[in-house]
């Protein structure tokens, strides 16, 4: 079965907006009830639904922008970190805890003040740029503090969330080598951050697989094999030895979900490659 990819919108400028009828004001809020959106989709379910109730059918209309933030390399606006003259072409929903705000931009991680706009910290992706699609974030335990992910092709790489600086703690100077690019958002559950893989047309097979890593070390906790080996339940789906070096199958979500009740992941996983031909694969597969 092949997953429905979310729609796409390109975008080089982060806008937000403010409520200037009925009284309020961008922080007008005499009874403050702070959401965060700590997660790509909101929540580990990926309802992408919010409680908040100050934006409404009726004053919608009286929306206006309240700041916006340029995703462009800084050195096209005259100056600062960045390198080279690429375009965000940014998927990225922003996630918010308390009063920041943390994105990806076109070549930095970046930290706003979510009520003005203002930059807190920046973060410059040498060789490589940051997943277009977003961050994300994990709370700390015993005295580590809260940290931000982040895919960079084949690095998942870990910030200090207050400051912006490499979490030296985890793999190699605050990043590790997955081995296989990913370029979408980490899913992070308790301890676990979970990643999928972008398979390489052309690559060798088995590189499909979603794994999961401590959030603390960066140590593999475990990897899953998306075309089931032998002893595995549904190896006998794929007939004869058409599951070896098999191509495709692999777990490319802009974000996996959770029944966080049940401690139970969901993996979509891609069609087999060759996509639209089965005939060196027969069974179901």
């Amino acid at each position: 079965m092949r997953f429905l990819r979310l729609s796409r919108a390109n975008a080089s400028t982060l806008l937000a907006v403010a409520l200037v009828a009925s009284g309020c004001t961008p922080r007008g809020l005499d009874a403050p009830t702070h959401v965060d959106w700590p997660m790509y989709r909101g929540d580990l379910r990926g309802t992408g639904y919010s409680p908040l109730t100050q934006i409404t059918p009726d004053n919608v209309a009286s929306l206006t922008q309240g700041w916006s933030y340029s995703l462009r390399t800084p050195t096209l606006l005259g100056g600062g970190p960045g390198q080279g003259s690429q375009e965000p072409n940014s998927q990225a929903t922003p996630i918010v805890i308390g009063d920041v705000m943390y994105l990806p931009t076109v070549d930095r991680v970046v930290a706003l003040d979510a009520t003005t706009g203002e930059q807190i910290w920046w973060h410059s992706i040498v060789d490589g740029a940051p997943s277009r699609r977003g961050v994300s974030y994990w709370a700390g335990e015993d005295g580590i503090p809260p940290r931000i992910f982040f895919s960079s092709r084949r690095r998942l790489i870990a910030l200090d969330a207050a400051t912006g600086t490499p979490a030296t703690d985890f793999g190699q100077s605050g990043e590790i080598d997955m081995g296989i690019p990913y370029i979408s958002v980490p899913l992070v559950y308790e301890n676990i951050v979970v990643v999928g893989a972008n398979t390489p047309r052309g690559a060798p097979g088995g590189i499909g697989n979603p794994r999961a890593f401590d959030a603390r070390t960066g140590e593999k906790i475990w990897e899953f094999s998306s075309v089931p080996q032998p002893g595995s339940v549904g190896h006998d789906t794929w007939a004869g030895d058409s599951w070896q070096g098999r191509l495709g199958a692999n777990a490319w979500p802009f974000y996996f979900t959770m029944d966080e009740q049940r401690g139970h992941l969901y993996v979509p996983l891609a069609s087999p490659i060759p996509f639209a031909y089965g005939g060196d694969r027969a069974g179901a597969n």
